[in-house]
């Protein structure tokens, strides 16, 4: 096993009869899965690195609790990620922003701290991209150019919840396919 790398399973259980049809989109998407690091065993190395994507938490499903997955998306408790990005503290650098998916009493919360200033992270109970787009603001407030324009970013892009591979992969934790709203990608090996 590498010393260097955090090693986690993917639990593949038996998977029981729904109780309800599963929903599979009918477009197919290439997986991406051969692209990651495994170990001798077969399992995905953590951090699962993905350009300046860093995933090091898969966190877990809550397929009964309302906010926590929605027909495009599933938002797991425990899931961290890492990007590299503009510096909101140094204007001329960048530093690690940490995403995370928390568990709130009325669904998830999402938190994105910059490594700058670990004491002053974004966070919101309404979405990933509310995160993001506060990160955003305070990156343009260091100068006057971006000032009065508002920020489009998608948040489950910046934490990293739309790559393919990662949604590939939260697909097949525990209590995924009890997800009522989420509609499945089907993903193809090439």
């Amino acid at each position: 096993m590498p010393s260097s790398h955090q090693v986690r399973q993917i639990a593949r259980p038996l998977k029981p009869k729904p109780e309800a049809p599963v929903q599979v989109s009918r477009q197919a998407k290439i997986s991406q899965l051969g692209k990651l690091v495994y170990d001798e065993n077969g399992e995905v190395v953590f951090p699962i690195k993905l350009g300046t994507l860093h995933v090091d938490d898969l966190g877990r499903i809550e397929p009964l609790r309302k906010g926590f997955h929605s027909e495009s998306l599933l938002f797991p408790i425990g899931y961290k990620s890492k990007r590299l990005y503009a510096s909101i503290k140094n204007a001329n650098s960048h530093c690690d922003y940490v995403s995370e998916v928390l568990d709130g009493e009325e669904g998830p919360v999402f938190k994105v701290t910059c490594m700058d200033l670990p004491d002053e992270p974004f966070i919101s109970k309404s979405s990933s991209s509310d995160c993001w787009i506060r990160v955003i603001r305070a990156i343009r407030s260091r100068s006057d150019e971006g000032k009065g324009l508002n920020p489009s970013i998608s948040g489950p892009e910046y934490f990293g919840l739309s790559h393919p591979a990662i949604q590939e992969l939260l697909q097949e934790l525990p209590g995924a396919e009890q997800c009522g709203k989420y509609i499945r990608k089907l993903f193809v090996r090439a």
